[in-house]
């Protein structure tokens, strides 16, 4: 009887699954609502199991489906039901994102917009957890030449070194740069760290003739520019006073 009544649930749960794939291919997944984009993804990883309740499990301890990717491996398998292979899909959702977020924006398209700027650079920041920095390279028309990764800290921190960057930009060959990181934890301004180091930058970057465009800072969706808040504008004027007087150290 037993069995009788296992081989009944599994049949339940795959004429659920197969409504389920039924509805996603008419509707699209515009139409579901976050524990069933949950239960879809799970489904590939937990065969012949109503995987509903350990959606709405997840919800409930993460509180959105951002969290629940951006979580660790580790943290992920703690929650009883789900496995490390479970995990590791769900934590891989973001870095695929974000490689198909940059694959559509391919080396030498224009980037001439501080929109066009912020939008590569929240797609460089996807499934980024730590502080992370990088040097956007651009020819002498404003293409995009390359992205160059200059730095990981933690997710509270990052220290931004003038040599690293001057380093890149000269390897790249690039004409102008814009200098990109994120803020894992917090808000998009920046903090008095971020402007000093914007300053050296600028000033080292000057020395080789690589003007520093802009600073982007990244959280999530949002994007704070330098350029945007005029405070670019307002680096380049002391940094040339300073040249003209004398006094360029930054410390």
């Amino acid at each position: 009887m037993c069995k009788d009544i296992i081989e009944e649930n599994k049949d339940i749960h795959k004429d659920h699954r197969q409504r389920v794939y039924e509805r996603l291919e008419k509707e699209g997944l515009g139409s579901f609502a976050d524990h069933e984009i949950l239960e879809i993804l799970l489904f590939f990883t937990i065969p012949r199991k109503d995987v509903n309740p350990l959606a709405h499990k997840l919800l409930e301890e993460y509180g959105s489906i951002s969290s629940i990717m951006d979580a660790s491996i580790n943290d992920l398998i703690k929650t009883r039901g789900i496995s490390k292979r479970s995990a590791v899909l769900l934590t891989m959702i973001p870095s695929i994102l974000r490689r198909y977020n940059l694959d559509k924006i391919q080396p030498r398209e224009l980037i001439d917009t501080i929109e066009k700027s912020c939008k590569y650079t929240k797609a460089l920041m996807i499934g980024k957890f730590n502080e992370t920095c990088y040097l956007i390279c651009l020819d002498s028309k404003s293409k995009l030449i390359s992205s160059a990764f200059i730095k990981e800290g933690t997710q509270n921190e990052l220290q931004i070194s003038s040599k690293s960057v001057v380093v890149a930009a000269t390897k790249h060959e690039a004409s102008s740069v814009i200098l990109a990181h994120n803020h894992p934890r917090g808000n998009c301004k920046p903090t008095s760290e971020d402007i000093l180091a914007t300053k050296k930058v600028a000033l080292a970057l000057g020395v080789i003739g690589i003007p520093l465009l802009d600073h982007i800072i990244v959280v999530g969706d949002k994007t704070f520019s330098f350029k945007r808040e005029k405070i670019m504008d307002d680096i380049m004027m002391e940094i040339s006073i300073g040249i003209e007087l004398g006094n360029t150290n930054y410390s």
